[in-house]
């Protein structure tokens, strides 16, 4: 965006100029994005909870979190071929822009490892946390 130094009467007024041109060097506070891998238990209001603190907890870590079936909850709970080919594109888009992966819980579903895998195969940092929001010790290493 082109600021000008000049106001609508063409005067010159750096105020507006210098106060954009600050923004623009503001650093972002989020530093990075990460990909949440987590259980999706048939309850749908424990799963809302478990989220929304998977969330905050990423936040907390200045982290914009990625995660698809809260997102897409529309694409994840249909049974529709289409719906779940678009969700599955929508995984690979998410987990190629996240800088990092974070697995939550100890149980990991055949979906989370189809996960994992993807972000093994794309050189993605993995990393595993308690439902509780724990770090484990070590990385994730599912064969």
């Amino acid at each position: 965006m082109k600021i000008n130094k000049f106001n609508q009467r063409h005067y010159y007024d750096p105020t507006p100029y210098q106060a954009f041109q600050n923004i623009d060097k503001e650093p972002s506070p989020l530093k990075g994005q990460v990909y949440i891998i987590c259980q999706d238990v048939t309850e749908q209001e424990i799963y809302d909870i478990r989220a929304d603190r998977f969330i905050r907890f990423a936040l907390a870590k200045n982290k914009l979190p990625l995660l698809p079936r809260l997102n897409f909850r529309s694409f994840a709970e249909s049974l529709d071929d289409q719906d779940e080919l678009m969700l599955k594109r929508i995984r690979r888009s998410f987990m190629a822009q996240a800088d990092e992966v974070w697995v939550f819980g100890k149980s990991i579903s055949e979906e989370m490892m189809q996960d994992i895998r993807m972000a093994r195969s794309k050189g993605k940092p993995i990393y595993h946390l308690t439902t509780t929001c724990e770090w484990l010790k070590g990385g994730v290493n599912h064969g």
